[in-house]
């Protein structure tokens, strides 16, 4: 009888939770085949049960914070720099806290959630939000968590905005929706708003080289340079690549492949993904 009795109150707890115990925050989401080309994940990055808010991400940033504006942020205007227009995956929140299978969503993605599933505006556990039904009959919630915009949270309970992997110039795009809006737009990357994790349901493809496509470069005391690296093939699994210099008194060499040229010299800049790795020369005059 008390091993029925535990049982029934595991059961129980799972249901009210819709997650199991292990991974970022303590809780790891499961994720639901809606019928789509990515599968959805129960919680927002943070949540503890489908109708949580959970955590509050600037775009790009993989850690919350205290206070969201434009002067404690500086992604932007790294992939503006860069041309960038998809978060690399060293800056992607579930990527780096929920390990390598989960990422946040692409626009296009968003997209096909907006037009192929039916969404229902209701309540779980007295939050509002949507009953996001897909082709198939499965179903997720997205609970309206509002934003957070200084020290404030604003628009609990009125407004949800979901961040998407995209960037459209100098604004982020996002989901947005309340009881009667649900629309894909683009808004400022520097506050905080929540993320819903997708996992690929596409076969994992391993890599089979990198390479790095300046063999040589140099600098100037001072001057900066960001090389870029090519992964062979272009869908493999495992996105984020590690950077390193042989010699940082020459040279440092930040996560993104931009290195900072220090003194006279020469060293070795090495670009990594798992086993596989790639070097180029960096001298500085």
């Amino acid at each position: 009888m008390r091993i029925r009795f535990l049982f029934l109150i595991c059961i129980s707890s799972f249901i009210l939770t819709g997650c199991r115990t292990r991974g970022y925050g303590k809780y790891f989401p499961e994720f639901v085949d809606l019928g789509l080309s990515v599968k959805w994940a129960t919680c927002n990055i943070g949540a503890q049960r489908p109708n949580q808010y959970g955590d509050y991400f600037a775009w790009g940033e993989t850690y919350t914070k205290d206070y969201y504006d434009d002067d404690n942020y500086s992604i932007q205007e790294r992939y503006n720099t860069k041309g960038v227009s998809i978060l690399d995956s060293s800056d992607d929140a579930a990527y780096i806290l929920w390990g390598e299978d989960w990422r946040i969503p692409t626009k296009e993605e968003i997209q096909e959630l907006k037009q192929k599933c039916r969404w229902q505006w209701t309540t779980l556990n007295n939050t509002y939000g949507y009953k996001v039904t897909g082709p198939n009959g499965n179903s997720i919630f997205l609970p309206t968590a509002g934003l957070r915009f200084q020290n404030r949270l604003e628009l609990s309970e009125i407004n949800a905005y979901y961040w998407s992997s995209s960037l459209d110039k100098t604004m982020a795009d996002l989901l947005l929706f309340d009881s009667n809006v649900i629309q894909l737009t683009n808004l400022a990357p520097s506050v905080g708003r929540s993320i819903r994790p997708v996992l690929s349901s596409q076969k994992s493809v391993p890599v089979k080289a990198v390479k790095i496509r300046q063999k040589t470069h140099d600098l100037n005391i001072g001057e900066q340079y960001t090389f870029t690296v090519e992964i062979i093939p272009s869908n493999a699994v495992k996105k984020y690549t590690s950077w390193s210099s042989s010699n940082p008194s020459v040279a440092t060499v930040d996560s993104y492949g931009t290195v900072t040229a220090v003194s006279k010299g020469k060293c070795m800049i090495t670009a990594s993904r798992g086993s596989f790795t790639d070097r180029c020369q960096l001298v500085v005059r």
